[in-house]
């Protein structure tokens, strides 16, 4: 684990509420939307500043809640508690029903602050040691052909990794016509949010048939809280499975190891809280021999320097969903993150390494609320 980092003393919170129109429109088996809203964080003190992002989505079926539910947690919340501290640790505590996203920004701010204080790179601190991770492509829920033409040009741009979600009816022909445009050289998986049930025999079916299309993972293809089915799948399958709902926090990750749940696990920082839970969790399955993947939550620059950072850890060896900012967006609210031999540099400046651009942000900025002592 990254050792202790001095306390910060912030005397200044800006929310900053930001839309990027997303290329194509991002749909799951959560729900379906075509503006990437996210709350980047900026906290302010007498010699440092810091940003973090809240990468919440817009809807309340993922990741503890909606992004409107996080910002709310950040302004009420979070942001009121910071500034009442004359100095604060980088993971303050949080109330019980406040979404992971939100304590994410607000940790991932105040370690960029300290860093920089110190002078010291964010991978750095981290444990990280790669200075490029292997890129990969998620492809949201879509028909069989838009879905492989994405696929296609990802693979053409040099991804080492695409995956497409699936759901019961859209699984079968998209895995097909997928691999068919990629080839064999470019793994693939696939990734149903739990939209299969463990007990329906039909569903359970088309799974099995999935187990036969050479995927390098089924990322949770039951329900969070289903760990019997997903253990019994696990067991049945030469797919490996990899639990991402069902891997919300350290606790819940080792019960769904210790229950044999699934044989890796997706990391993603915002979802679990944290920076430092996103460490501990990769510890954990290092120890177990359990494979970790880099997640990415469509973030801005922001939230990808973090991830991209995170994903520079040991344990990080197989290619996960982290993409190019060109990918998502016409313009990042950073300098983008471009894909050079299939891989994303990792930033190697002071902290995040990035900052927000002020003339993009002026043009996605939808409002600042600013939170002082």
């Amino acid at each position: 684990m990254p050792g202790a980092l001095s306390p910060v003393s912030v005397d200044t919170v800006e929310l900053h509420r930001v839309a990027l129109p997303l290329l194509s429109p991002w749909d799951t088996a959560h729900g379906s939307f075509d503006v990437r809203e996210v709350v980047l964080v900026h906290v302010v003190g007498a010699h440092t500043d810091g940003w973090g992002e809240c990468s919440a989505l817009p809807y309340e079926g993922y990741a503890g809640g909606s992004i409107d539910r996080a910002h709310r947690a950040l302004r009420d919340d979070l942001a009121p508690r910071l500034l009442d501290s004359p100095a604060s640790d980088v993971s303050p505590p949080a109330g019980a029903d406040t979404p992971p996203t939100a304590r994410f920004a607000i940790e991932c701010a105040l370690i960029d602050a300290a860093l920089k204080d110190r002078g010291t790179a964010l991978a750095e601190y981290l444990g990280g040691t790669r200075d490029a991770v292997a890129a990969g492509a998620a492809l949201g829920l879509g028909d069989t052909v838009s879905t492989a033409a994405a696929a296609r040009a990802a693979a053409v741009a040099g991804y080492r990794r695409v995956k497409c979600k699936i759901a019961p009816g859209r699984d079968l022909a998209v895995v097909d016509t997928v691999r068919s445009e990629i080839g064999a050289d470019v793994f693939l998986g696939a990734d149903a949010n739990g939209a299969y049930a463990s007990t329906d025999a039909a569903n359970r079916n088309t799974l099995e048939e999935l187990d036969a299309r050479g995927l390098d993972f089924l990322e949770q293809p039951v329900a969070a809280d289903d760990l019997e089915g997903l253990a019994d799948l696990s067991a049945a399958l030469r797919t490996p499975v990899a639990l991402d709902e069902s891997a919300a926090s350290l606790e819940s990750t080792r019960a769904a190891l210790d229950a044999g749940a699934g044989n890796a696990v997706s990391v993603k920082a915002p979802r679990l809280g944290g920076l430092l839970e996103a460490v501990r969790i990769h510890d954990l399955c290092r120890e177990r021999n359990v494979t970790v993947l880099a997640g990415g939550m469509l973030e801005t620059g922001v939230g990808r320097a973090a991830a991209v950072a995170l994903a520079s850890l040991p344990g990080f060896t197989h290619p996960g969903d982290l993409a190019a900012s060109d990918r998502y967006f016409a313009e990042d609210v950073t300098e983008p993150f471009e894909l050079r031999d299939g891989c994303l540099s990792v930033p190697d400046g002071p902290g995040l390494g990035v900052a927000p651009l002020p003339a993009t942000m002026r043009r996605h900025t939808l409002s600042v609320e600013t939170l002082t002592r």
